[in-house]
C-alpha cells in the first residue's frame, strides 16, 4: 500500500438468505406416473389397490377398438376425505405395513398413457355417494401450479341397487389410451401369472376372483378369469435361519408338481415378513449386484429351476418404492448369505434328487418316441433283417404284435432276477435281493420271464425301462462304467445308453430332436454289432463307434447348418427380406 493512500474497510460478509425454487407440478405428476412404463404395470397397480381394499371381485376391461380401459372392484371404496389424503401423499407411505400399496403414486399410474382418466368411488358406509375425479393429461401438462383435481357427484350410480346393477364400489377408467401396441399390450396369461405371484397370499385368503375381458381391434370379445391356486406340490418342512444383520429368514417351499406335459414351472417369491407383496425370484436375482449373486449362485440356480415353489420372507430387508427390488445394504447381503446356507443344508439334496428324477422322466419321453419310430422300421419291409437280428439276440421277449402282454409289468423288487451283460450288480442290490417284499409281477397279466419295468443299472440305481412289447426289448439311460456308448443286455432284453458319454452329452445339450436322432442311431448300431459274426463283433463295434462321432455332429448341428431348424429358417427369411429391400426395383 502506498503511503498516504486511504484505508479501505473490508466488505461485510452476507449473513445468509434463500434462493428461489419452484417446479412444474403438472410435469412432476406426469413424471411420477411415468415410473409405470406401460399399461400392463398400471393395471397391476389398480389390482393391487383393489386387493388392498379387500375386494373379492375385480374386473379388468380393455377395449382396443375404442381404446378404453376400466378396472373395477367391490372393495371398501373411498370417500372424498380418503381420496384427498391419498392425492396429497403421492409417493409417500400412507398405508399400513401389512398392505401391498404403500406409495400413492399407483393412483395416478395411467396419467400420460391416456387422454383422460376418471376415478370413481364411494365408501361402503354410503352406497349412493359416488364421486368421480377427472385427470386430463393435456391440462396437467400445461399447469405449472395445480390447484386441485376437479370432481363431480355421480348420482346415477347406486351400489347394489337392482335397477342399475352396480356391483362395484371403485372404478379406474382410462379413455383414449395410447395406440402404441407395445405400451398398451396386456396379455392374459402374463397378467394372471404376475398377479398371482405378487398378491397370491391375499388372493387365497380372501378367495379373490379376477375377470379379464378384452375386445381386440376387430371387435372380437374374449373373457377369462383366474384365482390364485393353492400350492399343489409336496410341502417341505418350514425352515428358518436367524442372522444378526438381517433377522429371521423363513423358507416356506414346496416341490413343484409337473404339468400334463411333464414340465415343472414352479416359482418362488421373495418378500418381507410383514408385507404380503412378493417379488418374483428371477426379478430379485437380476436386480442384485454381481457380488451378491455370487454369494448364493448355487441356490439361485436351484430356485430358478422351476422345481420349487413357495415363498422366502425376511424380517429386515427393505423394499424400494418402485417395488422392483430391495435396498442394497448389509441386511440384504446377509439375506443372500441365508439363501446360500439353506441350499447347503437343505436345498442341495432335494435339488439333486429332483434333477435326477426330471432327467429320468425326460429320457423316458425320448425313449417312447424313438421306440415308436424304431417299431415302424422293424415291422416294415425295410426292417426285416433288423427284426431277425433282434429275434436271434434276445432269449426273452416278443416281436409279434399279436403276442403283446395284456398289461405292463409291475416293479420287481427281487433284484436277483436282474443281471446286466457286464454283471455289475451292486452290493446294495444284492442285499435287497435277499429279502422278498412280496411285490411280484402278477401272473395273470405277465408272461413267464417278461422284463420288469425297472432294472438296476450299472451304478446300482433303479432305472425305468422304456419297453416296447412289439419289439421285445427295452431302453434304459444310465451311466456305464467305461467309455462305451451303449451296452446290450441280451438276456433281459435291455439296451443301456451311456448318458455321460461326451457324444450323448453334446446331442442332449442341443435338445430333444438331436438327442433322439443320436439315440436311434445307437439303437441300430447296437443290433448291427450283434448281427455280425461273433469273431467280428468287436471290430464292427469300433467302426460304428467311429461313425457315431459323425452322426453325433450331424444330429446336434445338422438342422441348423442345413437351414432346417425354425431359427435358421427365420434367419434366412429375414435375410431375404433385407436383400429385397436393398435391391432397386426396375421400371419396365
Amino acid at each position: 500500500m502506498r503511503k498516504g493512500s486511504p484505508v479501505r474497510k473490508p466488505a461485510e460478509e452476507p449473513v445468509g438468505g434463500v434462493s428461489p425454487f419452484a417446479f412444474h407440478m403438472g410435469s412432476t405428476l406426469l413424471d411420477v406416473a411415468a415410473t409405470y412404463g406401460n399399461i400392463f404395470l398400471a393395471v397391476l397397480e389398480y389390482i393391487q389397490n383393489a386387493i388392498d381394499k379387500e375386494a373379492t371381485q375385480i374386473q379388468v376391461y380393455i377395449d382396443y377398438r375404442k381404446r378404453t380401459l376400466a378396472v373395477r372392484d367391490n372393495g371398501h371404496g373411498v370417500d372424498k376425505e380418503e381420496f384427498d389424503k391419498a392425492l396429497l401423499s403421492v409417493n409417500h407411505t400412507i398405508k399400513k405395513g401389512d398392505r401391498y400399496g404403500r406409495y400413492g403414486k399407483g393412483l395416478v399410474s395411467m396419467i400420460g398413457k391416456c387422454k383422460r382418466m376418471l376415478f370413481s368411488s364411494t365408501s361402503e358406509s354410503d352406497p349412493h355417494a359416488y364421486k368421480a375425479w377427472e385427470f386430463v393429461t393435456a391440462v396437467l401438462a400445461d399447469q405449472h401450479t395445480i390447484e386441485g383435481i376437479p370432481w363431480r357427484p355421480r348420482p346415477e350410480l347406486w351400489f347394489g341397487r337392482e335397477d342399475n346393477k352396480i356391483w362395484w364400489r371403485t372404478e379406474n377408467r382410462a379413455e383414449e389410451f395410447t395406440s402404441d401396441s407395445q405400451l398398451s399390450a396386456v396379455n392374459f396369461n402374463t397378467l394372471r401369472d404376475e398377479t398371482v405371484m405378487r398378491y397370491g397370499q391375499m388372493m387365497r385368503e380372501n378367495n379373490i376372483v379376477v375377470m379379464v375381458t378384452t375386445i381386440d381391434a376387430k371387435g372380437n370379445r374374449k373373457t377369462d378369469s383366474f384365482k390364485a391356486p393353492d400350492h399343489e406340490g409336496t410341502p417341505l418342512p418350514e425352515y428358518s435361519i436367524t442372522n444378526e444383520l438381517c433377522g429371521k429368514t423363513v423358507f416356506r417351499l414346496y416341490i413343484s408338481r409337473p404339468d400334463k406335459k411333464r414340465k415343472v414351472r414352479g416359482e418362488v417369491g421373495i418378500g418381507i415378513s410383514s408385507d404380503p407383496f412378493r417379488l418374483r425370484f428371477k426379478v430379485f436375482v437380476e436386480s442384485l449386484p454381481e457380488s451378491f449373486r455370487k454369494e448364493f449362485s448355487d441356490a439361485a440356480q436351484a430356485l430358478l429351476s422351476g422345481l420349487f415353489e413357495g415363498e422366502i420372507v425376511n424380517d429386515q430387508i427393505t423394499r424400494l418404492k418402485d417395488r422392483t427390488n430391495f435396498l442394497v445394504d448389509d441386511s440384504l447381503a446377509a439375506f443372500c448369505g441365508a439363501l446360500a446356507e439353506w441350499f447347503s443344508k437343505i436345498g442341495r439334496e432335494h435339488y439333486e434328487n429332483l434333477q435326477d428324477e426330471r432327467e429320468n422322466l425326460q429320457y423316458q419321453d425320448w425313449g417312447r418316441r424313438s421306440m415308436a419310430a424304431f417299431e415302424a422300421l422293424i415291422l416294415g419291409p425295410a426292417g426285416a433283417a433288423l427284426k431277425n437280428i433282434i429275434k436271434s439276440v434276445f432269449t426273452h421277449g416278443t416281436i409279434d404284435p399279436a403276442s403283446h402282454t395284456k398289461k405292463k409289468s409291475k416293479e420287481i423288487t427281487d433284484l436277483r432276477q436282474i443281471r446286466t451283460l457286464l454283471e455289475l450288480e451292486s452290493e446294495e442290490d444284492k442285499d435287497l435281493g435277499r429279502h422278498d417284499t412280496g411285490k411280484r409281477t402278477d401272473p395273470k397279466f405277465e408272461k413267464k420271464d417278461d422284463t420288469p419295468l425297472t432294472v438296476a443299472g450299472p451304478r446300482g440305481k433303479r432305472r425305468t425301462v422304456v419297453r416296447n412289447n412289439s419289439l421285445g426289448f427295452g431302453l434304459v439311460h444310465d451311466v456305464l462304467p467305461d467309455t462305451r456308448m451303449w451296452e446290450l443286455d441280451s438276456r433281459q432284453g435291455v439296451l443301456f445308453i451311456n448318458i455321460r458319454h461326451p457324444l450323448w452329452v453334446a446331442c442332449k445339450a442341443k435338445g430333444a430332436d438331436a438327442a433322439m436322432r443320436f439315440q436311434e442311431y445307437l439303437m441300430t448300431a447296437a443290433f448291427a454289432v450283434w448281427g455280425a459274426p461273433e469273431e467280428l463283433r468287436e471290430h464292427v463295434r469300433l467302426q460304428l463307434e467311429q461313425q457315431a462321432v459323425w452322426m453325433s455332429f450331424l444330429a446336434a448341428n445338422g438342422d441348423n447348418l442345413a437351414g432346417r431348424s425354425l431359427a435358421s429358417r427365420r434367419k434366412a427369411a429375414a435375410e431375404a427380406r433385407r436383400k429385397a429391400r436393398e435391391t432397386p426395383s426396375l421400371d419396365l
